[in-house]
């Protein structure tokens, strides 16, 4: 995505960090539009960065199609961090895999408190000929726009308003980022917000928030829903959202996040007042149920006379079994009105590598003169995601569960006879497998099922497609 001008504060670096998680694997990069690919080997848990060839990659200006997607294919599993390399201007994300990547998306961006610099979205198409559909927010009353992209290509839209709750959908996956090009959030200094945004299906109902180190007083959260009627207790306070509706809400110690229905949030925090000390960051906070078993990664290098420096937070169940680099990680504090515990404590620069038997998230992050970068400790989208593919046909995009589900009583609405004789899964928002391989016998086919109150994803096995339902006892 675009940052300042090019030319200003240094030439940009791109680069990406690579984990080999699954083990040692093949990799080739390839930029499509540049007729550029690179071929390369990770052994087993090796953490690499690399510096991409010194193409311009940033687009320039709104409503811009551009040629300048990364294409990064590998034998084996991986994870990946994007990283934008400049003086004072720096920014990471973590990558989505093709598997997560999704149809529908509503957005948190940023805003630029002194209205200089827009707001701002991308989106990357996987697949020739994808019609992508974007509503700017509130939708219906800023404008309705679609656009064609082929693989390789990217679309960025710009806005001096606020693009939160902005709606992008592709009609094959596509990945979307979202931020500003160099935004102060309320005040203090500016930066580049530079996010990867999940598909809707990544919404959920429980977060745990944990402000960074040493900015705890200069914390926000935004809370997105999802669907009309959503209310969300934030610690010991409560809000009510519709859909694609959007709040702001300071958070200055560790609390819970719990609402009715799915939602998106993400954690700000405004840049020091005090000019060359930090810069503003943002990230998209991960639901509990995203815990992962294993991470690595390496803390980002400083640039030209800047030093760094860099910390992480961790959020488990269990303590006992959070390990990184080998050592057990001690002095976790519990979280208020949870089961919850966290840590924030400061990191040498260099490589690490994190495992727990029970599930941890959180991020990395880290600040020097002007700038901060952060990026998550990684997703398990297990629950959200299966096959590693997805079957384009009107069949899977056509079905659709019966809503206002009561204690497990629930239909699958479709016209197509494709679907008969066809299996689902059934997996709670935690990951586990509650019913395997449910038979759909006819059209428009109903379940009893014995579910607890909470959320749920139903897995049409066919398609690969996941649906999300909220069981209520009433």
């Amino acid at each position: 995505m675009q940052s300042l001008s090019q030319g200003i504060n240094g030439t940009p670096e791109y680069a990406i960090q690579l984990f080999a998680i699954a083990g040692a694997t093949d990799v080739t990069l390839e930029v499509p539009g540049r007729n550029y690919s690179f071929t390369f080997s990770l052994k087993a848990n090796e953490i690499k960065k690399l510096t991409l060839p010194s193409f311009n990659f940033e687009p320039s200006g709104s409503g811009v199609i551009s040629d300048l997607a990364i294409h990064i294919q590998t034998t084996l599993p991986i994870e990946v961090v994007a990283i934008h390399n400049r003086i004072f201007f720096s920014a990471t994300t973590r990558l989505f895999p093709y598997k997560s990547l999704g149809l529908n998306h509503v957005i948190i961006a940023a805003e630029d408190a002194m209205d200089a610099s827009p707001s701002a979205l991308l989106v990357v198409a996987t697949a020739d000929n994808t019609e992508v559909n974007v509503c700017q927010s509130p939708c219906g009353t800023k404008g309705e726009f679609s656009f064609i992209l082929n693989r390789g290509q990217t679309y960025q839209f710009q806005s001096i308003d606020d693009l939160t709750g902005t709606i992008v959908n592709g009609d094959k996956p596509i990945a979307v980022f979202s931020g500003a090009r160099q935004a102060a959030l309320r005040d203090g200094d500016d930066s580049h917000i530079y996010m990867a945004m999940p598909p809707t299906t990544f919404a959920d109902t429980l977060y745990a928030i944990v402000p960074d180190l040493g900015v705890a007083s200069r914390t926000y959260i935004i809370l997105l829903a999802s669907e009309d009627g959503t209310q969300i207790d934030v610690g010991a306070n409560a809000v009510k959202l519709n859909q694609n509706e959007s709040i702001e809400v300071a958070v200055s110690t560790p609390l819970m996040v719990r609402s009715n229905k799915p939602i998106f949030s993400a954690q700000y925090h405004v840049g020091s007042g005090i000019r060359g000390k930090d810069g503003p960051a943002m990230i998209i906070n991960q639901p509990v149920s995203s815990m992962v078993n294993k991470s690595g990664f390496r803390t980002k290098k400083d640039v030209a006379f800047t030093i760094l420096t860099h910390a992480i937070t961790f959020i488990t169940k269990e303590p006992s079994s959070v390990i990184m680099n080998s050592v057990v990680v001690d002095g976790f504090k519990p979280i208020p009105d949870s089961d919850l515990f966290y840590l924030s404590t400061s990191l040498q620069g260099g490589s690490y590598l994190l495992s727990s038997t029970s599930g941890v998230l959180g991020q990395v992050y880290g600040s020097t003169a002007a700038e901060y970068y952060s990026f998550s400790l990684g997703y398990n989208d297990t629950a959200k995601v299966f096959p590693p593919f997805y079957t384009y046909s009107e069949s899977c995009n056509s079905w659709a569960i019966v809503p206002s589900v009561n204690i497990g009583n629930f239909g699958l609405v479709n016209t197509s006879t494709a679907f008969v004789g066809t299996k689902v899964d059934v997996i709670s928002s935690d990951g586990r497998l509650v019913y395997r391989d449910l038979n759909i016998e006819e059209l428009n086919t109903q379940f009893t099922l014995k579910l607890a109150a909470g959320l749920y994803y139903l897995r049409l096995n066919a398609c690969g497609s996941i649906r999300k339902f909220i069981v209520v006892n009433q």
